[in-house]
């Protein structure tokens, strides 16, 4: 009898080796029929002797809704636990993951991301890419219809954003890195709510708000997402912001463009989105402007007078126009170096002077660009307790957040607005 039970538990055994032998073989030769019939608990604690294309199937069905049991238990576990669950799921784009992950796993890996185990947290912030982070923070600590205005003033001068102006730039933080309205992705309905909440502020003139600035900050925003879908649905409120952008009344465009370069570069990135999307252009406008003004890119304006700024911000509004209305030449003329962004200037500066160095020096761009986003992702809050986690501005406010998230957004080559070719007169 004694015999049999031995001979029984070693045949079980044998039985269980082979079993597990052919299960890493299918594992290695046949992982996309292997992972998907497998129980998942299996696959996932088998994950390094499959191949790359296994590991890739397992990180799916992690990151499948049905799977959030078996993450949160990984992640709520020892710290090899968690090491083992954030390399399980992590690392399929630049820049971090773009899963659209349940709560109770975000809420554990945010948790983590101030986490005393070095190693850990090192990986799960990892699994966030710092501009992802920061559209977080703008989209779930900021909500939308209680958004609020920018708090300080984002470059030279005395210009802070108002709530349309702030919405507006979020709404070009998303639209800048691919995500619209109509599309499938995981902001379409956050595209769409906040252009509702931009339309709805749109006056019987066509005007989106008081300040110049913030309305043609408003008016690309919708422009850009126009010409990304061709909604007919915006094509009205965008020809009727146009009109009130060129408007001739008390002034015309021109001597408010004198009087306040900001808006005069504002307003032609605002055309330039407009032109995009196959409507009117009156690019030429602002270029039969710049080419009769002399102060352009020797001094800067606002409200009329003169504005003492570094030279970076005059180089920057005229870099950005030269680029925009495609005078090549003049573009040219500003050496690239010129055009670098650096911690000490304003975020305002710094967004329009990746502009500038992208329209002009593509190809050195990241040369130029990449210690000034290091410095960016060194001022963003990774603090799990604090409820500005993944803001990009070291005030938390809202504008430096977006134009911060628009650099960056230029820099991983995606652009808010169409600023190629040389435009024709109207």
């Amino acid at each position: 009898m004694r015999r049999i039970v031995i001979w029984t538990c070693m045949g079980f055994a044998v039985a269980v080796l082979l079993g597990f032998a052919a299960l890493v073989v299918a594992l290695r030769r046949a992982p996309d029929a292997t992972i998907s019939q497998a129980p998942l608990a299996t696959t996932y604690w088998l994950r390094q002797v499959t191949t790359d294309a296994g590991r890739e199937l397992i990180r799916e069905r992690l990151r499948k809704k049905e799977s959030a049991p078996l993450v949160v238990a990984g992640l709520s576990g020892s710290p090899a636990a968690q090491r083992h669950m954030i390399e399980a799921i992590s690392g399929d784009t630049q820049g971090g993951s773009v899963w659209s992950m349940t709560e109770d796993v975000e809420a554990l890996l945010l948790g983590l991301c101030s986490y005393p185990d070095g190693d850990v947290r090192a990986l799960v912030r990892g699994n966030f890419s710092p501009d992802g982070l920061g559209r977080r923070w703008s989209h779930h600590q900021r909500r939308y219809e209680h958004f609020e205005p920018g708090q300080m003033c984002p470059g030279p001068g005395t210009w802070i954003p108002g709530r349309p102006a702030v919405l507006g730039l979020v709404t070009l933080t998303y639209l800048g890195a691919g995500y619209d309205h109509r599309m499938p992705s995981r902001f379409r309905f956050t595209v769409q709510g906040l252009l509702d909440l931009l339309l709805a502020g749109q006056d019987a003139r066509g005007c989106f708000a008081t300040d110049d600035r913030d309305h043609a900050i408003v008016t690309m925003a919708v422009a850009e997402a126009y010409a990304m879908t061709i909604d007919q649905r915006l094509h009205n409120p965008v020809l009727k912001a146009l009109t009130w952008l060129v408007r001739d009344d008390d002034l015309s465009a021109e001597a408010r463009w004198s009087a306040n370069t900001d808006l005069a570069v504002w307003d032609l990135m605002a055309l330039k989105s407009v032109q995009a999307g196959g409507l009117p252009n009156y690019v030429g406008r602002s270029k039969q402007w710049m080419d009769g003004n002399d102060d352009l890119g020797k001094r800067c304006y606002e409200h009329g007078q003169v504005l003492d700024v570094p030279p970076a911000h005059v180089l920057a509004q005229s870099g950005v126009m030269q680029g925009f209305v495609g005078n090549a030449p003049a573009l040219k003329g500003i050496a690239e170096e010129n055009f670098t962004p650096r911690a000490e200037l304003s975020d305002l500066t710094n967004y329009w002077l990746t502009l500038a160095l992208m329209l002009q020096s593509p190809y050195n761009f990241r040369a130029h660009i990449d210690p000034y986003v290091s410095h960016i992702l060194s001022e963003q809050n990774w603090d799990a307790s604090d409820p500005d986690i993944g803001c990009l501005s070291p005030q938390a406010d809202p504008a430096s957040n977006s134009l911060r998230l628009l650099l960056m957004g230029i820099t991983y080559h995606y652009m808010p607005i169409s600023p190629s070719g040389a435009p024709s007169t109207p």
